[in-house]
């Protein structure tokens, strides 16, 4: 009588072996690229799957906040805000110096302030073809103060602060907040990284209303000229965070 191969009884124990073993790397492997059905969970801004112990992060979005280069009466320390002064020979270079701290970074959108020492940085800096102006970048109204000396505001009202108070026949700090507010808002309908072309004090209101602070938390975040912040995420959409800010250095990788 011919004997029975064995094969197939063999392979059936392989088979009956393999189901009870624990998945090795190879097979975790083969889960991972052939098996695993990937699905996009936008609320929290990473991949999930499937299997609960596999999940794939994907980079969260950023808003680059970019302040303007010098001004002579940035340098002076006056109230510089509807007043449209152009960036001074230090402005215009330290505006070019952005263009190699920011050089590699790829963005959605680019915004800008329309007043033009926003305009011209963002120029300078490479990206003012791709640049749209956005009039709620625009720097606060200032009203009576706009042009005065801070030393001399300051002395005369010690206990003022323009955050918690806003500025005398000008804007308050909650006109202010709502104006940042419709910014945040449309960065966040965008896809992407986005960069912003802006200047100080509104920059700041940004920084502190894209954490949901209340408008006079923007005074604690000071912002020099020609620096540059990131406004991110840690973990979800749900955590907003400030990844870098008033860095006028070289930026991490």
């Amino acid at each position: 009588m011919a004997r029975k191969p064995k094969s197939k009884v063999r392979n059936q124990k392989s088979e009956t072996r393999n189901q009870n073993r624990t998945p090795n790397r190879n097979d975790r492997n083969r889960l991972r690229f052939g098996l695993l059905v990937l699905v996009i969970d936008s609320s929290f801004g990473f991949l999930v799957s499937d299997f609960p112990c596999y999940h794939f992060r994907v980079p969260l979005p950023r808003l680059y906040i970019v302040r303007h280069g010098n001004t002579d009466w940035a340098e002076a320390h006056r109230f510089t805000g509807r007043t449209d002064l152009p960036l001074n020979a230090r402005g215009e270079d330290n505006a070019r110096r952005l263009a190699a701290r920011l050089a590699g970074l790829t963005f959605s959108r680019v915004f800008t302030s329309p007043l033009q020492r926003a305009r011209r940085t963002c120029e300078l800096a490479g990206f003012g073809p791709a640049a749209q102006v956005d009039p709620d970048l625009i720097e606060w109204n200032y009203g009576d103060i706009d042009g005065h000396f801070s030393a001399e505001v300051y002395g005369a009202r010690p206990d003022w602060d323009l955050f918690r108070d806003g500025a005398p026949n000008g804007e308050s700090p909650q006109d202010v907040a709502s104006r940042a507010d419709r910014f945040i808002a449309k960065v966040r309908q965008t896809t992407g990284d986005v960069i912003a072309f802006s200047s100080g004090h509104i920059s700041r209101m940004v920084a502190a209303r894209w954490l949901a602070l209340p408008p006079d938390a923007a005074g604690k975040l000071l912002c020099a000229t020609a620096s540059i912040g990131i406004l991110t995420y840690e973990h979800t959409l749900q955590r907003p965070a400030i990844e870098l800010w008033n860095d006028d250095g070289a930026l991490p990788s």
